[in-house]
This record gives structure tokens, sequence and C-alpha cells, in this order.
């Protein structure tokens, strides 16, 4: 229950934006205890939108990766490639990266660029990303910036919209599907390789 009051309270724009200008703990434990009623509200209001069926018309048949970084460009070049490649955008959170990230997000169509500041702000990116964006895609995922979605089905020439399409389809009482996660090791190198 209590997880369910957090997720409710944290969902709501006043907190993700409170959340952005305090780190203090103790004031954001407190903030989100007030909050609690009006996001019980929001919950309320969401399941009976889903209940009776309305949906937002507007928006596209695209997808959009949700990723959150810190002084990861190293890694997303690659990153937004395929993704991008796979039909999507990208929605990149920069968490105050100092590597250049923005010049990088530059020379892609696809990739929309925010610098998000402060400290335990993935969850408010998600937030963000959800209540800005949930009228322009279909489908969010939302994924590590060293997390690639692996499907043999993509490689048989369907897009990733029409699976999840079909998969929805199948399982209409469904909001959202969660992915087994596979590691794959080092391949015992201890330093990064030429090129990559």
């Amino acid at each position: 229950m209590k997880r369910f009051l957090q997720c409710c309270v944290y969902s709501l724009k006043f907190m993700v934006r409170f959340r952005e200008h305090s780190d203090n703990e103790r004031m954001r434990k407190y903030v989100s205890i007030v909050l609690i009623p009006f996001g019980i509200v929001k919950y309320i209001q969401l399941s009976l939108k889903n209940l009776l069926h309305v949906k937002g018309n507007n928006r596209t048949q695209k997808c959009a990766v949700v990723v959150i970084v810190k002084d990861e460009r190293r890694y997303l070049e690659e990153y937004f490639d395929f993704y991008t490649n796979m039909g999507c955008d990208v929605i990149v959170y920069d968490n105050e990266s100092r590597d250049d990230l923005k010049e990088l997000t530059e020379q892609f169509d696809k990739v929309i660029y925010h610098w998000w500041p402060g400290r335990k702000r993935q969850i408010d990116a998600y937030n963000d990303a959800v209540n800005c964006y949930k009228n322009k895609y279909r489908y969010m995922m939302f994924f590590d910036a060293d997390e690639f979605l692996v499907c043999d089905r993509l490689f048989e020439n369907k897009k990733l919209t029409e699976i999840l399409d079909e998969i929805f389809e199948r399982n209409p009482k469904a909001s959202g599907i969660g992915i087994n996660w596979l590691i794959f090791g080092s391949s015992g190198r201890k330093g990064y390789p030429a090129g990559g």
C-alpha cells in the first residue's frame, strides 16, 4: 500500500517539480504525505478514463524510448542508432552530464533532449515524460542506457508498433508490459575495445 500511494503522489506534476527544487529528503516526505489525497484522485480519474475506454485519439503510431543518463555519452550513439532505426523517438533526460551529451543529441532528428538536474530524479524524469508526451506517443518504453530491446519478431520484418498492438489486442486489460532482463558479460575484457 505504501508503494501504491508513493506512485500516486510521485506521478503528480507538482511533486515532480517540487523534487526538482528540493534535495531535502525530510521535506520531500512531508510534502508527499500532504499530497496523498490528490494522488488518489488522479489515480481514480485515470482508472475511470480507462474503464470508460476514453483513449487519446490524437496519438501517433510511434513509440518513444525514455532514458535518464549521467555522463554516459560514450554509449549513447549506438543506443540512439539502435532505437531510432527501430522507428522510435528517444527522449533523453540528462542528469547533469559533463560530457557534451546535448551536442550528441543534436546530431539525431528523433532524439529529444531535456536537462534534468538534481539527486534521485529517475522516477521524476519518467513521470515528466508521461505527463509531457502521453498524447504524442502510442507506446512509451523506459530503459536504461545499457538496455536494448531484442525481439526475434523484429527481424521478421514486423514493426515494433505492430508487435505491441498484437500483444495488447490479446490482453485488452493490460496497460503495460514487463520484459525479462538478460545480462551479457564483458567477454573477459578488462578495457574498452578500440572504436567501442
